[in-house]
């Protein structure tokens, strides 16, 4: 599961072989949510609103959402 980056607390991930929709898990503390690439809603799980903001913020930025989405495509090969 490599890191794709910390953002104040908050580790985003990525897993091999992962399930549809694309999308990262986000952690901070005991929290974990995953969100959707594309929009930067969550899919599942919460973090509270400040990070999740921070999470969203740095997914919907469009040069990083085309890294995820390349990311994504490598990682998650059919």
């Amino acid at each position: 599961m490599p890191t794709v980056t910390f953002l104040d607390g908050v580790k985003v991930e990525m897993y091999y072989d992962d399930h549809a929709p694309a999308h990262v898990h986000a952690k901070y503390a005991e929290y974990e949510a995953l969100l959707v690439i594309a929009d930067g809603s969550v899919y599942r799980g919460s973090l509270p609103s400040k990070q999740l903001k921070k999470v969203q913020d740095y997914i919907l930025d469009p040069v990083h959402n085309k890294q995820l989405i390349r990311r994504w495509n490598q990682y998650n090969r059919e």
